[in-house]
């Protein structure tokens, strides 16, 4: 019987005989090479407790974005109102919303209650700029000069009268 060159799995000849303990030789070394691969990696974890009604820093503080090929922020907005969000520090972001080709400031925005997922594009580069994609009733792309290595938190600027409820929960995720 021969191997596979990258994970010496069985390749069986017509005349080779065909053995249990080779298939569960050959799945071992599959669950091994894919284990963690994809795995979503909790980083951090918020829920608020009372309501916000005006700007609100999510910390990002001992998160090295760089680190991940990927960085996904969930959001559960409970509220109402809109907010934009900005790498703390940053008021030149802009977003594209991509349902009606609108361009606007802030690097994503939250228009409604309800669940948002923002994924920043870091592929693991330190010094690249800043990129999003915002999944949610719109697809938003934004884009900052901020890079990665810079980032310490996001800021989320309410319009007039916009508000977080308590509940609303923020879970930040790494992707290797």
């Amino acid at each position: 019987m021969t191997t596979t060159s990258n994970y010496k799995l069985s390749q069986w000849a017509a005349t080779d005989p065909v053995r249990r303990s080779d298939f569960n030789s050959d799945n071992a070394k599959i669950d091994a090479a894919i284990a963690g691969k994809t795995e979503f990696i909790k980083l951090k974890e918020l829920t608020l407790t009372g309501k916000v009604t005006s700007a609100y820093t999510l910390s990002l503080s001992g998160i090295n974005m760089a680190a991940w090929q990927y960085v996904l922020l969930d959001i559960h907005l409970v509220g109402d109102g809109t907010f934009n969000m900005f790498p703390t520090g940053s008021k030149s972001a802009t977003c594209n919303v991509m349902t009606n080709s609108s361009s606007q400031s802030g690097f994503t925005r939250l228009n409604t209650a309800g669940f948002y997922r923002i994924i920043f594009l870091t592929m693991g580069d330190p010094s690249a700029p800043m990129q999003v994609l915002t999944l949610g009733p719109q697809l938003i792309y934004g884009k900052d000069d901020t890079k990665f290595s810079q980032v310490t938190g996001m800021e989320f600027q309410p319009y007039s009268g916009a508000y977080f409820d308590p509940g609303t929960k923020f879970t930040v995720w790494g992707i290797k």
